[in-house]
């Protein structure tokens, strides 16, 4: 979805920002405010997405039980700082 959104007579100080679509990663960010001043900014949503796979030890077995607790993104990717804060492991195999 592209277009505006105007919002008036916010109070002076910190605005959280939030932005959510069907499909799509939601986004959290924020902006201070201040007063008789106007802004703009520009999101970009990324796709949802899941990532899933098999915990192999180094002969190529599968490592039972073994627990996801690091997700990291390569800086290349558009995007990476905001899918590293949105990024939830879960799971063991």
């Amino acid at each position: 979805m592209r277009g505006p959104f105007q919002f008036t007579d916010l109070p002076a100080g910190r605005a959280a920002i939030q932005a959510f679509a069907d499909g799509y990663a939601p986004y959290y960010g924020s902006l201070t405010v201040e007063a008789g001043k106007g802004y703009e900014e520009q999101i970009g949503l990324l796709l949802q997405a899941a990532a899933s796979g098999t915990v192999v030890d180094a002969g190529g077995s599968a490592v039972v039980g073994a627990i996801i607790n690091n997700v990291s993104y390569s800086e290349s990717l558009p995007g990476a700082h905001v899918l590293a804060s949105l990024a939830r492991p879960s799971g063991s195999t």
